[in-house]
């Protein structure tokens, strides 16, 4: 009802501040929408909402499907480790939230994609999400979920099952990096969410 009034919109454009987890922020979610959960009574989060963060802009594909269409951008606009950092950490002690989730563009793009694994190893009391096209084999990252699987999850984003599908939306060639990343998770019994 809320959408239909506002009209003509565009979903990353929106951030939905609410002070319900099970109506406002669940909503959001699933709409793919943004959310801020605004908690001035300092409840438990026990619904397991997830703070999602764009890290950067920059992609490596050009997906014809990209809603912010990040292979397009050559100009680097990401959030800091300072930033990222004193936002996690005052989102866990001011409101009680322990799992975040980090996309992009394509997040293992970030420039301080190593000090942020640093981070998150640091802080196994959360849990951490990378949603990613798989086509950047980051070692770093490898050893990460390694070290500690429980803590990680891992959304891997497909558009067909072979090459010549997968390259109408990701482009040629991204098919079997993407396998390949893949693979190297399920190595070490990692299993990852593959989403088409």
């Amino acid at each position: 009802v809320v959408f239909e009034r506002i009209g003509d919109y565009a979903k990353d454009e929106i951030l939905i501040v609410g002070d319900s987890l099970t109506s406002d922020i669940k909503g959001g979610n699933n709409a793919g929408i943004l959310t801020c959960w605004y908690n001035p009574k300092k409840m438990e989060n026990t619904k397991g909402v997830t703070v999602d963060f764009e890290i950067t802009n920059l992609c490596n594909l050009n997906c014809i499907t990209c809603y912010n269409r990040s292979g397009l951008n050559r100009c680097r606009k990401e959030l800091s480790m300072a930033q990222l950092s004193q936002i996690i950490d005052r989102l866990s002690s001011e409101f009680d939230c322990n799992t975040f989730s980090f996309a992009g563009g394509e997040p293992l793009l970030h420039s301080e994609l190593s000090e942020l694994l640093n981070y998150t190893q640091s802080h196994p009391e959360f849990k951490f999400s990378f949603v990613t096209n798989g086509t950047v084999h980051n070692e770093a990252f490898f050893n990460a979920i390694r070290s500690n699987p429980e803590q990680y999850r891992v959304q891997i984003s497909l558009d067909g099952s072979t090459e010549e599908i997968n390259a109408l939306t990701r482009g040629k060639g991204s098919f079997e990096r993407t396998i390949r990343f893949i693979k190297r998770l399920t190595d070490f019994s990692f299993r990852p969410a593959i989403k088409m």
